[in-house]
């Protein structure tokens, strides 16, 4: 897993399938920051992130409604979000949207934010504590 933050809260998480998804997450964000590093997506690009896309699309109708609790008023790019940072990442459809896009790494980081919020309740809900 690539974010530190978000392996250490999913120590104290029992939820296999939310698990799951956060590592996809880690593995489409980390995609999406090399797609644009490369400035080009190549077959193995293409079909990596064509299966994390898909993956995670099933995924995500789950995990929406408590993530939307935790992405409104994040920042990207310097403003305030007002539209679904995962959906508007999950609704780019080829690796290549990804290899110039500045914007889309911008709403990386509330993604994430967004992600570790929760994980945070969900850990504090399962050690007792309440936020």
């Amino acid at each position: 897993m690539a974010n530190p933050v978000s392996r250490h809260l999913l120590q104290d998480i029992n939820d296999p399938r939310l698990i799951e998804w956060v590592r996809l997450w880690d593995r489409f964000e980390a995609l999406i920051i090399r797609l644009y590093r490369q400035g080009a997506a190549g077959p193995g690009d293409r079909l990596r992130y064509r299966w994390l896309r898909w993956r995670l699309q099933r995924g995500y109708p789950r995990w929406r409604p408590a993530l939307a609790r935790y992405w409104p008023g994040r920042l990207a790019g310097g403003e305030r979000l007002t539209a679904d940072p995962f959906q508007q990442l999950l609704d780019r459809h080829s690796a290549s949207a990804f290899t110039t896009d500045w914007s889309a790494l911008q709403l990386l980081p509330a993604g994430r934010e967004a992600i570790n919020a929760y994980l945070l309740v969900l850990a504090d809900e399962a050690s007792g504590q309440q936020v």
